[in-house]
């Protein structure tokens, strides 16, 4: 059992890793195209072939850092796969007690397991790459324009904080409304 829990913070490390290596790679793509532009423009024709050597060895870099990503991901899966059923299993067996219903047991076992490790322990190396994501190519938009990076930045914070409008609406209003209900109490000698 501890080289199993061994094995999923080795798979979850790797998988991080190679998840930067990964962002990294497509990040930077688009800047080596507009190196390459660049250099067309000005017509400096002596850097360019370093320009697509690099691009090619960024396509390189993302197609085997995603491979080796999705090669650990389901090495990750079927080690929390076995490590929450043998928890499920040694907590029947400890527990002593004699099942009632056995289907419900296979149940959990074979679909709940599933559905734990899908929708909580795989979503956690997701929203790590997707942050990881988010800050590199924050950088690389204010290494580019600081301006065009704020506005960006502004409509992105925005777009997030409109579900939530209508919950700060209906906040101020709920307010709004217990004030002058208090207000009327007060006015009514209540």
């Amino acid at each position: 059992m501890k080289n199993l829990k061994k094995n999923i913070y080795l798979y979850s490390i790797l998988i991080l890793i190679f998840s930067i290596f990964t962002v990294y790679s497509n990040a930077n793509m688009p800047m080596i195209v507009k190196e390459i532009t660049d250099s067309i423009s000005v017509k400096n024709f002596d850097g360019i072939f370093n320009y697509f050597v690099k691009y090619a060895l960024l396509i390189l870099l993302v197609l085997s850092s995603e491979f080796i990503t999705k090669f650990l991901n389901s090495k990750y899966k079927k080690c929390l796969y076995l490590k929450l059923r043998n928890f499920f299993v040694r907590g029947i067996l400890n527990s002593g007690k004699k099942c009632e219903n056995p289907q419900e047991l296979y149940s959990i076992y074979n679909n709940e397991i599933e559905s734990v490790v899908e929708e909580y322990y795989l979503t956690i190396p997701h929203i790590l790459f997707q942050g990881i994501s988010i800050i590199w190519y924050m950088y690389l938009l204010f290494s580019l324009n600081i301006t065009a990076s704020f506005i960006i930045l502004a409509t992105n914070i925005i777009s997030i904080l409109i579900p939530y409008t209508d919950l700060l609406w209906a906040g101020a209003f709920g307010c709004l409304m217990a004030a002058l209900n208090f207000r009327d109490s007060k006015n009514d000698g209540g």
